[in-house]
C-alpha cells in the first residue's frame, strides 16, 4: 500500500455520514479534485508504487491489461480521485481540532490522507484510492 497525504484540494459529494440505506454496511466517500502542479506528479507516483506492489504481490508478477486506475481527468480538464473507506475518516479543523464530519461539503477544501492499494475483483484489477483522514482549511 502506497499512503499519500495530499496538498490543498477541493473536496465534491462528500459522504461521511455512512450508510445511505438501511441494513447496508456504512462506506464513507469524498472526490478530490486535483489541481496541476508538483501534487499531481507526487500522486502518480503514489499510483505507480501500488501498481507495482499490485504486480509483486496481486497479479501474479505481471501488470493487467484494462487496469483501472484511481486519477482520472474530467471533460474541463480537472483531475479528480474517487476515495472511499469502510471506516468513519478523522476529521479536523486547521488547528487539528475534531470536526463533525458532516461539516465536509462541496466547495470545502482542505487535505487528504490516502491509501492507494491494488485490487483484484473477478475480472477488474485496479489501484483503489482508501480515504483515511480529513483536514479542512476553508471553502472555494
Amino acid at each position: 500500500m502506497s499512503k499519500y497525504v495530499t496538498g490543498k484540494v477541493k473536496f465534491s459529494y462528500a459522504n461521511l455520514s455512512g450508510a445511505m440505506d438501511p441494513g447496508q454496511d456504512a462506506t464513507y466517500s469524498v472526490c478530490l479534485e486535483i489541481p496541476e502542479g508538483e501534487q499531481l506528479q507526487e500522486i502518480r507516483q503514489a499510483i505507480s508504487d501500488a501498481v507495482q506492489e499490485g504486480i509483486d504481490t496481486t497479479w501474479s508478477g505481471r501488470k493487467p491489461e484494462g487496469l483501472r486506475l484511481p486519477l482520472r481527468r474530467d471533460a474541463s480538464g480537472a483531475y479528480y480521485i474517487n476515495t472511499f473507506s469502510h471506516q468513519r475518516p478523522g476529521v479536523v479543523d486547521r488547528k487539528s481540532n475534531a470536526v463533525d464530519p458532516g461539516k465536509v461539503v462541496s466547495g470545502c477544501q482542505g487535505r487528504a490522507s490516502l491509501t492507494f492499494f491494488p485490487y483484484r475483483s473477478g475480472s477488474s484489477c485496479g489501484i483503489g484510492a482508501g480515504l483515511n483522514n480529513i483536514q479542512l482549511s476553508g471553502k472555494f
